[in-house]
């Protein structure tokens, strides 16, 4: 009787931990005061919290899509849908994404480009190399 209720006990903790390790798994938030990375079974969902990427923030934009190059996760989204105003700094960032994704057979999809940003990215011609969405949904359908 005490050997089967252990067994029970012991089931039932290692089915809360197997539950606990499957939602980590299956999206992970990683959250600063600039950007927001969601890790998704399948891709990863960069987020833009900052109305400017400029000089002071593309070096940390930078290293994320470093951090997320050196986990081999080469499937990802930018959602730029707050950020207004890119500088040269901030295009180059979104390049190394772009590029690190495509070194390694994965996918870098933009959307929510606001009309300011979309104007620099055509007049650096960019919009013939990044891959754009009109809307976050219909990036993460393309991502696959």
């Amino acid at each position: 009787m005490q050997t089967e209720r252990n067994v029970k006990n012991l089931i039932f903790h290692l089915s809360v931990i197997i539950t606990i390790i499957i939602l980590l798994f299956l999206e992970r938030t990683y959250v600063d005061m600039k950007f927001e990375i969601i890790e998704k079974p399948s891709y990863d969902l960069l987020v833009s919290k900052v109305e400017k990427i400029d000089a002071s923030n593309a070096t940390e934009l930078r290293g994320l899509f470093t951090e997320l190059q050196n986990k081999s996760r080469n499937k990802v989204v930018v959602d730029l849908s707050d950020t207004k105003y890119c500088d040269s700094s901030g295009l180059s960032a979104l390049l190394l994404g772009h590029r690190n994704c495509r070194d390694t057979n994965g996918k870098f999809v933009v959307c929510g480009i606001q009309p300011m940003v979309d104007k620099l990215i055509k007049i650096a011609q960019l919009d013939k190399v990044l891959q754009i969405a009109g809307s976050r949904e219909k990036a993460e359908q393309e991502i696959g």
